[in-house]
């Protein structure tokens, strides 16, 4: 194998590095914006469970006057 040939090997492995870096990076984005996404429903979902728990805990407390 030749210089040259050697050189064109490299090249083309690095293009391809480079562009798989790229993808990844693409990717990278695109995840952690899912992430965030994912990441408000939780948090509605919680405050929504959190919000049904005081109006359980509430109705107990009126059902059982006693305790109050």
């Amino acid at each position: 194998m030749t210089i040259e040939e050697r050189l064109e090997a490299i090249t083309q492995r690095l293009d391809g590095l480079t562009q798989s870096v790229e993808l990844l990076s693409r990717m990278q984005i695109k995840t952690e914006k899912e992430i965030r996404r994912l990441g408000r429903y939780v948090r509605i979902i919680v405050m929504d469970h959190e919000a049904r728990l005081a109006a359980l805990e509430g109705e107990d407390e009126e059902d059982n006057p006693a305790t109050t």
